[in-house]
C-alpha cells in the first residue's frame, strides 16, 4: 500500500531494503554533541552517508549546526542530490 504522502516506495519495500528515515533530531542531544565534537577536525571533515535514503540526517545535522560536506549514496536514492552505489562498493573505494 503506498502512502498518502507520494512516497513512490511502499512500506514493505522500504522494510525489505533496510530503509528507515530519520524522524526527530537526534543531532540536537549532549551525547551526540559531546561524541562529535570529540572528533579532531569535525567542523571540516567531508561525511559519507550509504544510507542516505532522502537525505534526511545531513538535513537534521544541517539543522543542528553542522555544515559539513556531506557525500549521499544509497541502493535505491530518494533525490537527486544522492549517487546510486551499493554500501559494499563504497567501502571498497574507500580503500
Amino acid at each position: 500500500m503506498k502512502k498518502g504522502n507520494g512516497d513512490k516506495m511502499t512500506d514493505n519495500t522500504k522494510r525489505e531494503n533496510g530503509q528507515y528515515f530519520t524522524k526527530g533530531n537526534c543531532f540536537k542531544l549532549l551525547p551526540f554533541i559531546e561524541w562529535f565534537e570529540s572528533i579532531p577536525n569535525h567542523k571540516t571533515i567531508t561525511i559519507i552517508e550509504p544510507f542516505a535514503g532522502n537525505g534526511n540526517v545531513p538535513s537534521l545535522m544541517k539543522e543542528a549546526g553542522y555544515n559539513n560536506i556531506w557525500k549521499l549514496y544509497d541502493i535505491a536514492p530518494q533525490n537527486n542530490n544522492t549517487g546510486r552505489k551499493h554500501f559494499s562498493s563504497i567501502m571498497v573505494s574507500l580503500r
